[in-house]
């Protein structure tokens, strides 16, 4: 329940020197990490991939109700611990980024025509 010094966003404040404190755990990511733990002391290490976290996702879906309570009750904990390490810690989301599509402007090379008239002679 304790936060990671592995993922990739805590590796690039480490490196920048950066004294940024994570946010904490939800019960989902608890659980997450704990599928991905079972699969590599099974030995079955797998990359981190978009179908792998789909397929957990979906596991999460099924679960009864009493293993999201566990996590829910995990989560509070890691809150809790988090609170404790980090007292003047709060959250202040940032803006939410959109992607947008970069557009090629071909408008030197193309000619756009915004009205044609088939009726009258040029």
């Amino acid at each position: 329940i304790n936060n990671s010094n592995k993922t990739r966003n805590a590796r690039r404040n480490a490196k920048k020197g950066i004294k940024r404190a994570p946010r904490s755990q939800n019960s989902f990511m608890i659980y997450r990490r704990n599928k991905y733990a079972g699969l590599l002391f099974k030995g079955e290490e797998r990359k981190r991939s978009p179908e792998f976290s789909k397929d957990i996702a979906d596991n999460w879906r099924k679960e009864s109700n009493d293993v999201k309570k566990f996590f829910k009750i995990m989560a509070r904990l890691a809150e809790r611990l988090h609170s404790i390490k980090y007292p003047d810690y709060k959250n202040q989301p940032g803006p939410i980024k959109t992607k947008q599509k970069k557009q090629k402007n071909n408008s030197s090379s193309e000619e756009t025509v915004d009205h044609v008239n088939i009726d009258q002679p040029a």
